[in-house]
């Protein structure tokens, strides 16, 4: 959880606590925490900016979902595959609260993919699809930043996508690579897409 929104966090995360232990119990607090997630209309306006409580909201659901636990409905599993439909927006620097850093930003990726990463493949597809995408268009207003912040939390936590999903994304991720230039910061992403290409070959789904 993101550590600028403490006493949120706290409570978020005792939250979580209470519904793991007690699923069937406390299915309406899952429920209540979906509500506190960004809604679809929302993430489908021309220009979004989420709040930190946005954010703790989607990290607490992919944390619940990870765990494995039965929500008797889809709502959640919705909620968050939304959002991953959203996520490419997120590489944005508007997308994010004026208070977040780069570091806030990196943190909050590597905590998403790193739950998102212990579910199926249907969520695991939706991270490949969006990384596709970013990569093919290169919108000129993309942050190469938070592209690269992305790129390294997802060469961390690598979900699992299906061998189809996964040649796709090799081939862009090779493509890539061949238009790169010797710079450092180059280098750095020929790296990070060397380990990437390495987690999909491990990862994918037959």
């Amino acid at each position: 959880f993101l550590g600028i929104y403490w006493s949120e966090m706290d409570a978020l995360k005792e939250l979580c606590d209470i519904i793991e232990e007690h699923p069937k119990q406390f299915s309406d607090k899952l429920a209540w925490t979906c509500r506190q997630c960004p809604k679809s209309n929302f993430l489908e306006a021309q220009s979004v900016r989420v709040s930190g409580s946005h954010l703790n909201a989607v990290l607490a659901v992919a944390r619940i979902l990870a765990r494995n636990l039965d929500t008797t409905d889809n709502h959640a599993k919705s909620v968050l595959l939304k959002f991953l439909e959203a996520l490419r927006t997120s590489f944005h620097r508007s997308f994010w609260p004026d208070s977040f850093a780069l570091e806030s930003i990196s943190a909050f990726y590597i905590g998403l993919l790193g739950y998102v990463s212990r579910l199926s493949v249907v969520f695991g597809n939706k991270v490949s699809q969006l990384t596709r995408e970013a990569i093919i268009c290169g919108e000129s207003d993309m942050d190469p930043s938070i592209f690269r912040e992305f790129l390294v939390a997802l060469s961390q936590n690598f979900p699992s996508i299906t061998q189809s999903d996964g040649d796709k994304l090799i081939v862009i991720l090779l493509d890539r690579k061949k238009v790169a230039d010797e710079s450092i910061e180059s280098l750095e992403d020929q790296e990070i897409a060397f380990k990437l290409v390495t987690h999909i070959l491990g990862k994918v789904k037959v």
